[in-house]
């Protein structure tokens, strides 16, 4: 990460930065779809 973030100008690491908070926050997103139990309640109904 220190070679990406020296080798980064200071308006391209607030992009990085942005995009990795997006990308954060989509996973606890998914997360919590994969862990809520209606998801596995359809996914079984789904598979019937």
């Amino acid at each position: 990460m220190k070679q990406l973030e020296a080798k980064l100008q200071d308006s391209e690491k607030v992009k990085v930065i942005d995009e990795l908070d997006s990308v954060k926050h989509r996973l606890v997103v998914l997360e919590k779809l994969i862990t809520d139990k209606g998801y596995e309640v359809n996914e079984e109904i789904r598979k019937l």
